[in-house]
């Protein structure tokens, strides 16, 4: 067993990638790229597409010994980073650090990776697991009560999942046991032919089928008849010096009789060249036509996606036919239109900080009617995601130009959107509620292909939670030390919570990297931007909207320091460039004298949900766009790319800005022959050559103490689910006059969430600095898990105080759902008469139903009273330390996006109580 064995698997699943979306269900053939009507740029176009002669999604089921010879050899690098580690290697988190079965946990996790970066992996791919000994069985990969044999690479749950559920279980295999979601007992010996049975039993596809069988060892050559008639493709892994793929040998016996192969891995780094993909046997030829020209061949892989490179397109309009012969001589066809133009082809991914939230005004903003004297606006993409007309991709330049890219006559495509995860770039799409229509937001990387000369982007904060983080700090003093979540017995504070959270977004940002490299050409620049620092940093107070101690701010900023150190590392060994935009930034974050981030805001009418705090809060104002512009386009200009990194003497990361030790001299290097061999209007990036040269030249970042974080307590990070929380206004719904924005001493407050287990109870919690924190009382999860009842404010609630509110409850990961809202306190007379007029002010919740906003447009849940319970003491905390950085679903509501939840007002039009809806504040309390 050698290193990067991960890596070298994953190398096989690109012999399996899909280039290409698939078509719809049925038999037929799609053209993924170019789309109907796409402009493109002029040059070589490469055209892609998919294949489905049976109409069925392709299944990869994962086969991994877990007999009891997997725990030797040990001490491998089974993560592929250079480096032994117990928290890195130990894929399993049994004390043997980087043994056989570690080392196979990696490789399902690196293939699982490369499938999940597969376009519209969702649709066309589904992965299932399977543990064997002398014994097998099929892994149950649904979190809940129900069996799920199979799910897509990327599923990684609702709310703010990072981790794909099949990575998820397969990190629970140990020797003779897989451990979640429903255990079972395999045997410690090793036998072929249970697995390959077992396997085959699972499938529920007539489509392509495959089983990786990876072992360390050897067995009798099964019978594999049945499942050579049946089609399923057996490709074998040989680990280890026990194994073989010898002829005779079973491993090879399996993947001959199959119609595939047996790959020796006793060094992996030759995985990627050894694997050979072939196409379907279902499928003949695909060729493809360009404006009446000779057919250019296409090339096949493995499960029906196709690729042709059709020549060079000049400008105007040009026309695709794509021809496919079937076995049996059946025939194919798809026709597509597109335009070629002259100029730079410039892509805009991202979440809220590329689309430019708050800096209005947006593409497509325009009023479509008005209501009650309120803006009602099309439901436009472009105003859905918040692209803003003065966001800084529109402002980027080229070397020696001052216009603007996406005004330089090329396509320039706006595919940022605020909210957006990283799974919204490939696997699945993002939906964007306004008034009573959901609307469906394409996939970023639909824009992507072989024509584009540019892309930008910034991600990953979503991903990580920042926006909650920020939601939990509102009613907290030195929040980074509050208990956030529990591992058992153990308590887990939000800095532990936070920098968990940011190791495990790490990987997945690598996905992310290498899919977005893989659609482009190879010489197309690609450039990621950091996130600045926040809030000053410093003794000064910082009261803008807000009064957030030293303290917090420093940690505030020690944690995007961390995060954005992660992509100064990860990035470059993608082929990508990194705009590190915080020295820019610095002396002009929220509360310095001239701040390019808009800080604490009160609700904008363009704001889609009904929260009082506008997603345009901790934001970059116009300047600040200004100022991510300037550093991208220096990115692009500049011939020597620094590669800004902080690192220890022991090659860790650190918070502090500085430049990379002379460690990348290679790099550097590689960077000055590239420039002067690449001249042009257009710097090419990164060349496949150049990054050759990163990884062994770049040190790993790691997230600092990792290490000290057991398994369960990481396992508890991962499950733990943020969701938006509804605290409404009781009068207001009632159509009675109301305070709005405050709450009165004993005053039911209406409250709604969901994510949480069905049937189970939640609690919910008050909290702050001037607030006993104490327990209100539970509701009861339906059967949806969603919950929405009152809460009775305390009678002592402190006046003019800021108090937060939560939601908590156990969720289907077998982690904790939390919900954040914040309310102020008043005693004013007129604001107690509207509570008492409304009926809101009885010990007992009111026995009429309000109109109460509903789940994601379905019949709203029986609103039901909350329990009451006896106080509780809070928390305790574990250990301080981590972050806040930027964004969140809509960016950084206090209370939380309420984009799922409709306001029922008679007619159904959810503006009516837009303003009234949330008893948020946007002041927080004063702290030293």
């Amino acid at each position: 067993m050698t290193r990067r064995f991960g890596a070298a698997v994953a190398a096989c699943a690109l012999g399996l990638s899909p280039a290409a979306p698939a078509s719809a269900a049925g038999e037929g053939v799609a053209i993924s790229y170019p789309a109907e009507g796409q402009t493109v740029g002029t040059g070589p176009l490469t055209v892609t597409g998919s294949v489905t002669p049976g109409g069925e999604k392709a299944q990869v089921m994962y086969a991994v010994d877990v007999s009891g010879s997997t725990g030797s050899p040990s001490g491998l690098d089974c993560g592929g980073d250079g480096s032994v580690t117990a928290k890195l290697d130990d894929f399993n988190q049994d004390g043997s650090v980087g043994d056989t079965l570690d080392c196979e946990i990696s490789g399902v996790v690196s293939l699982n990776a490369a499938l999940r970066a597969v376009p519209n992996a969702d649709n066309r791919i589904a992965v299932g697991l399977t543990g064997f000994g002398d014994d097998a069985a099929v892994a149950d990969l649904d979190p809940g009560d129900g069996q799920r044999a199979f799910v897509a690479p990327g599923e990684t749950g609702s709310g703010r999942d990072v981790v794909p559920r099949v990575n998820a279980v397969a990190g629970s295999l140990t020797r003779g046991t897989i451990g979640r979601e429903t255990q079972h007992d395999v045997g410690s010996g090793t036998d072929f032919e249970r697995p390959l049975d077992v396997a085959a039993a699972a499938f529920t596809t007539t489509g392509a089928r495959w089983i990786f069988l990876l072992s360390d060892g050897q067995a009798p050559v099964p019978d594999t008849t049945a499942i050579a008639t049946a089609g399923i493709r057996v490709r074998t892994f040989a680990i280890g010096a026990a194994a073989t793929c010898a002829p005779g040998s079973a491993l090879a016996a399996i993947a001959t009789a199959t119609g595939d192969q047996c790959v020796r891995v006793d060094d992996p780094s030759r995985l990627r060249t050894s694997i050979v993909t072939s196409q379907p046997a279902g499928i003949r030829e695909v060729t493809v036509e360009r404006d009446g020209r000779p057919p250019f061949p296409a090339t096949v892989d493995s499960i029906g996606n196709f690729s042709a490179a059709v020549g060079t397109v000049g400008s105007g309009v040009h026309q695709l036919v794509v021809r496919v012969t079937l076995a049996g001589g059946r025939k194919l066809e798809s026709r597509r239109w597109f335009t070629g133009r002259d100029g730079t082809r410039f892509v805009a991914l991202g979440d809220s900080y590329s689309a430019g939230e708050g800096v209005e005004p947006y593409v497509d903003q325009r009023v479509e009617k008005m209501l009650l004297g309120l803006p009602l606006y099309a439901q436009t993409p472009g105003f859905l995601c918040h692209r803003s007309r003065k966001g800084w991709p529109l402002k980027v330049t080229m070397p020696g130009s001052s216009r603007p890219v996406a005004e330089s006559g090329g396509a320039f495509d706006f595919a940022a959107c605020s909210g957006a995860r990283l799974v919204n770039v490939d696997t699945q799409q993002m939906t964007k509620t306004y008034l009573d229509r959901r609307t469906a937001i394409p996939l970023q990387n639909k824009s992507l292909g072989t024509d584009v000369d540019l892309v930008t982007m910034t991600f990953g904060g979503n991903d990580v939670g920042f926006a909650e983080v920020l939601k939990h700090c509102a009613a907290q003093i030195r929040c980074m030390n509050d208990g956030f979540v529990t591992a058992g017995r153990r308590s887990i504070s939000l800095d532990d919570w936070t920098r968990i959270r940011i190791a495990l977004v790490q990987n997945e940002l690598d996905g992310l990297y290498q899919q977005v490299r893989s659609r482009v050409r190879p010489d197309t620049t690609i450039v990621v931007a950091t996130y600045p620092h926040l809030l000053r940093v410093g003794r000064r107070p910082c009261t803008e909207g807000a009064v957030i101690n030293k303290d917090e701010r420093q940690w505030i900023a020690d944690r995007i320091d961390e995060f954005d150190d992660v992509m100064l590392q990860r990035a470059p060994r993608s082929g990508l460039l990194v705009a590190d935009v915080r020295e820019q930034f610095a002396g002009n974050a929220v509360c310095d004298g001239d701040n390019w981030i808009t800080g604490l805001r009160l609700a904008r009418a363009t704001d889609l949900g009904g929260d009082v705090t506008s997603a345009a809060s901790f934001h970059p104002n116009e300047k600040g766009t200004t100022a991510y512009a300037k550093v991208v386009s220096s990115t692009i200009a500049a011939p020597l790319p620094a590669y800004p990194m902080a690192l220890k003497s022991d090659g860790s990361a650190t918070a502090a800005a500085s430049r990379a030790k002379p460690k990348i001299a290679a790099v550097r290097a590689a960077q000055r022959a590239e420039w002067t061999s690449r001249p042009g209007p257009v710097r090419k990036a990164v060349s496949p050559a150049l990054r050759a040269a990163i990884p062994p030249s770049l040190p790993l970042v790691r997230v600092s103490g990792l290490e000290k974080y057991p398994d369960s307590v990481v396992k508890a990070v991962a499950a733990t689910r943020i969701v938006p929380m509804l605290v409404a206004d009781g009068a207001a719904m009632r159509g009675l006059r109301s305070c709005r924005s405050d709450v009165v001493r004993g005053e039911q407050v209406p409250v709604a969430a969901e994510g949480f287990t069905a049937r189970s109870a939640v609690t919910i919690r008050l909290t702050g600095e001037r607030t006993r924190d104490r327990v209100l009382g539970t509701l009861t999860a339906d059967d949806q898990g969603r919950v929405s009842g009152w809460a009775r404010m305390p009678p002592d609630l402190p006046a003019s105080a800021i108090s937060g509110l939560e939601v908590r409850g156990d969720n289907p990961l077998k982690g904790t759902t939390l919900g954040f809202a914040v309310l102020r306190a008043t005693t004013k007379p007129a604001c107690v008469a509207h509570a008492r007029a409304a009926g809101l002010l009885s010990p007992t919740p009111p026995s009429s139903s309000p109109a109460f906003p509903v789940f994601r447009a379905s019949p709203a849940p029986p609103v039901s009273p909350v329990s009451p319970v006896s106080p509780v003491s809070p928390v305790s905390p574990v250990s301080p330390v981590s972050p806040v950085s930027p964004k969140g679903d809509d960016d950084l509501p206090i209370t939380g996006s309420a984009n799922w939840l409709l306001p029922a007002a008679g007619s159904g039009t959810a503006m009516i109580l837009l303003g009234t809806l949330l008893v948020a504040v946007t002041v927080r309390r004063r702290r030293p």
